[in-house]
């Protein structure tokens, strides 16, 4: 068996990469390898039949690989992390088009992937599911702050407007003053996206008229009374419902690394265990203001 030297310096660069100078290998090899007789075998067969030498070429590639990860020098390659370049390639895909609709086929595409094998390539490099990267806080923050998204604040009173203002709001809708969901179609016809953080089912479905046609309302709080939808507004106007569960501990690990980053820092009031069921009082009643935190002296 023959195997090039072009074809054996460029496999040794694709598992090594900078440190395939360093690999030492035999430029003969007796051994018994089963991989080795499969594949021979099989390559055997194949020229008989009358194979196309593409499939030659490509076991080649796969027995060179083979025999530097067993017999070479170097320890196996590592797994993929997140310098691959198909990574690399996905990320940068995201970044430029997170303002669009990214379904798994597209952004897999962009890494000349299967939807199958990026999903396993992108978890082993990044730790994450591309689904939960996208829906990193940073990632909300660049289509806000790039000028893709309008932002309007939703809330009971009007007591928060000049908190929301500050931090970028456009509008500010108080629902003990106005229907959300005219306030918003009377913005500019209406919102793309609604993004209810509210513990209350019905408050969502309040603002859900107030979506521009083929606009979506994602639940991340929410009741536990059910959903009631306005069929006939929903198909008229193309709208979407969906639900994305938060507050989980990889929630919690990327809330503060971002606060960290950022440097947020939390608002709050100090009250002792004996100021609890007053505080509680309040909130039923929607007037706690800022988060209340129990602290032992």
């Amino acid at each position: 068996m023959f195997l090039s030297a072009g074809l054996l310096e460029t496999t040794a660069a694709d598992l090594h990469g900078s440190s395939a100078a360093q690999v030492a290998w035999p430029h003969a090899l007796a051994i018994d390898d089963p991989v080795l007789a499969a594949v021979i075998g099989g390559l055997g067969d194949s020229a008989l039949a009358g194979a196309e030498p593409v499939y030659a070429e490509t076991a080649a590639a796969y027995l060179l690989a083979h025999l530097l990860t067993r017999h070479g020098s170097l320890p196996a390659p590592w797994p993929v992390r997140g310098e691959d370049v198909r990574v690399r390639r996905a990320i940068s895909f995201i970044n430029d088009n997170h303002h669009l609709p990214l379904p798994l086929n597209d952004i897999a595409a962009a890494a000349n992937l299967s939807p199958f094998d990026f999903l396993r390539v992108f978890k082993l490099a990044t730790g994450q599911t591309p689904h939960r990267f996208l829906n990193r806080p940073e990632v909300l923050v660049k289509i806000i702050t790039c000028g893709v998204c309008r932002v309007a604040v939703i809330s009971r009173s009007n007591r928060r407007e000049t908190a929301a203002r500050e931090m970028g709001a456009e509008r500010f809708v108080a629902t003990d003053d106005s229907d959300p969901a005219e306030a918003l179609r009377a913005w500019d016809g209406g919102a793309d996206l609604i993004l209810n953080a509210s513990p209350s089912t019905s408050a969502a479905a309040a603002t859900l008229t107030g979506l521009a046609p083929d606009g979506t309302l994602v639940l991340c709080g929410y009741g536990s009374e059910p959903l009631s939808l306005p069929t006939e507004s929903m198909a008229l106007n193309r709208l979407h419902v969906m639900a994305n569960p938060s507050g989980s501990p990889h929630d919690t690990r990327d809330t503060l690394a971002f606060s960290t980053a950022h440097g947020i820092l939390p608002e709050f009031t100090p009250i002792g265990l004996r100021d609890a069921n007053a505080v509680l009082d309040a909130m039923a009643k929607g007037d706690s203001g800022k988060r209340s935190v129990i602290t032992f002296d």
